[in-house]
């Protein structure tokens, strides 16, 4: 039998700056959104067939926020960022692992 993917209670958007992940387990990551913004998956920040990265670190302000977020079915979350990009979507598994690997902060 497969494990449950995990599932995010809430996710908050704030102080400036930060992305906290209340998780059903009663986990909580607190992320820099600048690190959640460099982990993109989309096909513009991660080559599609190779998964070389393709964004540039350097291109991604030390301030960004970000300005909005949305639930996407049952398995994602997608950001709106203050640089204007928007079309990852962030598995919840995904977000999980980056917690898991200590990019939450």
């Amino acid at each position: 039998m497969r494990a449950l993917a995990p599932v995010p209670n809430a996710v908050v958007i704030g102080p400036p700056g930060s992305i906290t992940i209340a998780w059903r387990d009663g986990r909580s990551d607190l992320h820099r959104a600048r690190d959640l913004r460099l982990a993109c998956p989309c096909a513009h920040c991660v080559h599609e067939l190779t998964g070389r990265p393709l964004l540039d670190p350097a291109s991604v302000p030390a301030e960004l926020t970000a300005v909005d977020g949305k639930r996407v079915g049952n398995y994602a979350w997608q950001f709106l960022w203050s640089d204007g990009h928007r079309t990852g979507l962030y598995s919840f598994a995904l977000l999980r692992s980056l917690g898991d690997t200590g990019r939450a902060h």
